[in-house]
């Protein structure tokens, strides 16, 4: 009878220890909150909260970086096509919420140029300046990015950016941008095609409809791409 009783008292004894243990997780997850509610609403921008501390977070997704699934539509909807070299690249913050990475490409080739048809919708919207000419080097810019703030490290990352490198040959499809003055990749990072060192490709979208072309002979894609335009 009294090891019955000792194995019941052990029994409410754990179970207090199991209800106090999740009563302080879940007060702590709720400080945490209430924490990060707060910063929220302080009111403070990305590059002040960056003077302070180590910031990292992603881009969120948006009409102008949603990843395109299909060759073919990505093609269609940019307004040109280019085979280049990355010389050069640099993150900076435009404003004090926003990251953007720029890159100057160095154009070997053009796949696909109808710039004189961006150019004519522009000028219906009232658009006077005129986009930059494809021409060496090219200005791309992209979302996000990582700089330093008083030494702290603030990053904003845009999933499959990390594969863009100077250095590297790319097949990019962009689009003019009249908010950078500068031409940005079509669909996010759907819109570069790395072309590896024994001249095949690999799409550096996230889409399987991308990814069926990953290891094709350049010239075959580039063959596929313009047959389709």
């Amino acid at each position: 009878m009294k090891r019955r009783i000792m194995s019941i008292v052990t029994i409410l004894t754990l179970l207090a220890v199991a209800f106090s243990l999740a009563a302080w997780a879940l007060g702590s997850d709720t400080s945490l909150q209430k924490a990060e509610q707060g910063r929220l609403s302080s009111g403070q921008t990305l590059k002040e909260i960056g003077r302070q501390r180590d910031v990292e977070g992603e881009v969120p997704i948006s009409e102008g970086n949603a990843e395109y699934d299909d060759l073919y539509l990505l093609a269609k909807h940019s307004d040109a096509i280019v085979i280049g070299r990355i010389g050069k690249e640099e993150s900076a913050f435009s404003g004090e919420d926003h990251i953007v990475t720029t890159y100057l490409v160095e154009i070997n080739r053009v796949l696909s140029d109808k710039m004189a048809e961006t150019i004519s919708t522009l000028k219906v919207l009232g658009e006077h300046e005129p986009p930059a000419p494809l021409s060496t080097p090219l200005k791309i810019v992209r979302e996000g990015g990582v700089v330093s703030v008083d030494g702290h490290r603030v990053a904003k990352t845009l999933r499959g950016s990390e594969a863009l490198r100077a250095g590297q040959d790319y097949i990019l499809f962009v689009n003019w941008s009249r908010d950078f003055k500068a031409y940005r990749l079509a669909g996010g990072v759907s819109g570069a095609v790395l072309v590896d060192s024994d001249l095949a490709v690999k799409p550096l979208g996230s889409g399987k409809g991308l990814a069926i072309h990953r290891g094709t002979p350049l010239e075959s894609f580039v063959a596929k791409l313009l047959a389709n335009l």
